[in-house]
């Protein structure tokens, strides 16, 4: 029983530190693509990264200054 009880605790003790995403930029959860069949662009700003797929195109970045895609 004091296994349970401890697994138990453990278990709560992980969730509750576990990170919490505060993001208040409202454009990280949106996906843009780029480069695809449709001729969609990235947003002012924002780089167009690979891979670029046939069927998707690329995914659209947000990079700071300084930072490239590897694709």
């Amino acid at each position: 029983m004091v296994k349970l009880i401890v697994a138990v605790l453990a278990f709560f003790a992980l969730a509750m530190a576990a990170p919490v995403n505060e993001s208040t930029d409202a454009t990280s959860a949106v996906q843009y693509r780029c480069a695809n069949e449709q001729g969609d662009q990235c947003p002012e700003g924002w780089t167009c990264c690979g891979p670029i797929l046939p069927d998707v195109g690329g995914t659209c970045r947000k990079l700071n200054p300084g930072q490239f895609c590897i694709f």
